[in-house]
């Protein structure tokens, strides 16, 4: 009896001390929960929108020794930039109040910065004289030899060799990339070339991997040897290999030391870290030769008003994935009878998992489908996936593309620098019902 009356009493005074130990407990963890949340509470209060306690800046950019208005130029100001019109007009809003230095520049002319300050909500109005630079002192027309060697390799590539060789053919019997109808300008000569060297070394292929689509397409065989050269400034020039693509050339800038030959630092124009170096070129002969022009094939396709009814073919695409036995919103590239390719379609977006459907002139196409969803990312396919067909007059046709999110092999990429295959669980967000 002594024994349970005494087990009866230590829990009592179990209950007795532990209750307040717990209220303790409590109190701490409430007060410290307070104190993080009145951290939190200005972090995550919604801010007012900018536009309401900022101001404007509006004007136009003239040459300085005419006063006829400059389009094209480059106006920024921190974290805010706009392009000039035909009027050479720009307007920037949502600039904080304060002092703001106000940057102009494009090629050709010398770099101008102005101070104001902004109110609020009041609108600046400016006027920036711009002033050319000198004129170009040598011509670029002719056949270059060229040198470029690696300073630095790619985040994602494993080069094979530090340096490569090859030429470059300059000449004004090319065309335009940007077709006829642009005025030539004194102060910054351009001109269009086919380049020859072996870029593989440096990154595995002659385009850059990181390379999603283009715009453009191939419009030739001659595609990705193009090149554009200018030269500005007295002796600054820069040349472009591939320049109809925003990513996948290399970009070379800096200087002619003489009428035949520039040195100077070239990078790969890639999406995110790409490799840089520098390069040298000398002329090999003032002459750039025999030039073929291969006729370029339009890779537009007819307009809509073009096609009737009765002559259009009807199409939709799907995309089943193997490893959810489910459609998924996925992306696919659409190649065109003319060997180029235009972007982007997408899938998922109807019921049973289809895209919306399009219609195509009659023709000998390709579904191609280079990309697909992990997780919430987009991961690029080592090879695409390509389904041929014919597009009939007056026809539909539903094109089912299947594949394996869990097996297919990926390329490196900014989002998977490894290679890996995805390992991840396909978000509901991005599967189709069925």
């Amino acid at each position: 009896m002594e024994r349970e009356a005494t087990q009866r009493c230590t829990r009592r005074l179990g209950r007795v001390v532990v209750m307040p130990c717990l209220a303790l407990v409590t109190v701490v963890l409430g007060c410290a929960q307070s104190a993080q949340n009145s951290e939190l509470t200005p972090m995550l209060a919604p801010e007012p929108p900018l536009r309401d306690a900022a101001g404007t800046v509006k004007g136009q950019v003239i040459d300085s020794a005419t006063g006829a208005p400059v389009s094209g130029v480059y106006v920024s100001a921190e974290y805010v930039y706009e392009i000039t019109d035909s009027a050479g007009r720009f307007v920037m809003p949502s600039l904080e109040p304060g002092g703001h230095s106000i940057v102009a520049e494009r090629r050709g002319f010398l770099k101008r910065r102005i101070d104001l300050t902004i109110t609020f909500p009041d609108t600046t109005t400016v006027v920036i004289r711009i002033a050319h630079t000198a004129l170009p002192k040598y011509e670029l027309a002719g056949r270059w030899g060229m040198e470029l060697a690696l300073d630095s390799a790619g985040a994602r590539q494993k080069p094979t060799a530090r340096r490569v060789e090859g030429t470059i053919v300059l000449s004004e019997k090319f065309p335009s990339r940007w077709g006829p109808g642009e005025d030539p300008d004194p102060w910054v000569r351009t001109i269009e070339g086919r380049y020859q060297a072996d870029l593989t070394p440096f990154w595995g292929t002659q385009v850059a991997p990181d390379v999603s689509t283009s715009v453009f397409g191939p419009v030739d065989s001659t595609f990705t040897r193009e090149a554009s050269a200018a030269t500005f400034d007295g002796d600054s020039i820069t040349i472009d290999f591939i320049p109809r693509m925003s990513h996948g050339g290399i970009s070379l800038w800096g200087r002619l030391i003489n009428a035949d030959t520039a040195e100077g630092k070239w990078y790969q124009r890639a999406y995110c870290c790409g490799a840089v170096g520098h390069f040298r070129l000398w002329r090999i002969s003032g002459d750039p030769g025999p030039i073929s022009v291969p006729r370029l094939r339009s890779l537009t396709p007819p307009p809509r008003d073009a096609l009737a009814e009765a002559e259009r073919a009807d199409v939709r695409v799907r995309i089943w994935d193997e490893a959810y036995h489910t459609y998924i919103k996925g992306w696919f590239d659409l190649g065109t009878p003319d060997g180029g390719t235009t972007s982007v379609y997408t899938t998922g977006t109807q019921a049973d998992g289809w895209g919306k459907s399009f219609w195509l002139a009659p023709g000998r196409y390709r579904i191609i489908v280079n990309r697909y969803p992990c997780g919430n990312e987009q991961y690029s396919l080592k090879r695409p996936i390509e389904r041929p067909f014919e597009a009939r007059a007056g026809e539909h046709q539903d094109i089912t593309i299947r594949l394996n999110t869990r097996k297919v092999e990926p390329s490196r990429s900014y989002n998977n620098t490894s290679g890996h295959r995805c390992d991840v669980v396909l978000p509901e967000a991005l599967r189709s019902s069925d």
